[in-house]
């Protein structure tokens, strides 16, 4: 649903400020990943440099929380947010596609974050070449 919301203003300069709402995101684009949960959360986790963060369960990752995780998200300074969005992308691809799931995650963020959307297609890098 789309409702009038305020607009975002750069509070987070350190990822570690923003550590619980990343694990959330990132846990959500786990589980509705068709690739390994644990592999893709660890993907994403590892190119942020925030390799405490664990898997949450899916109960954990509500409608509600991933909202409010966003939201959150969208105060980091402008520098933070394509680095987040990238590494979304690098862990939802890591099986070589982007399922429709994962590209409406990643797409959804990217305009609450108001940063532009990562080459979502750039990850199909290991998609069968053409034998002919």
């Amino acid at each position: 649903e789309f409702v009038k919301t305020t607009p975002s203003r750069p509070r987070y300069r350190k990822l570690q400020q923003v550590a619980p709402s990343v694990q959330i995101v990132l846990s959500l684009l786990a589980h509705e990943s068709s690739g390994d949960s644990a592999h893709v959360l660890r993907l994403g986790v590892d190119s942020l440099g925030l390799p405490d963060l664990s898997l949450l369960s899916k109960e954990q990752c509500s409608v509600t929380a991933f909202s409010r995780a966003v939201r959150t998200l969208a105060d980091c300074y402008p520098l933070l947010k394509p680095r987040l969005l990238k590494a979304m992308t690098l862990a939802a691809g890591c099986d070589g596609t982007l399922n429709p799931v994962e590209q409406e995650i990643i797409a959804s963020m990217a305009a609450v974050m108001d940063c532009p959307l990562p080459a979502l297609n750039s990850t199909s890098h290991s998609t069968p070449h053409n034998t002919k």
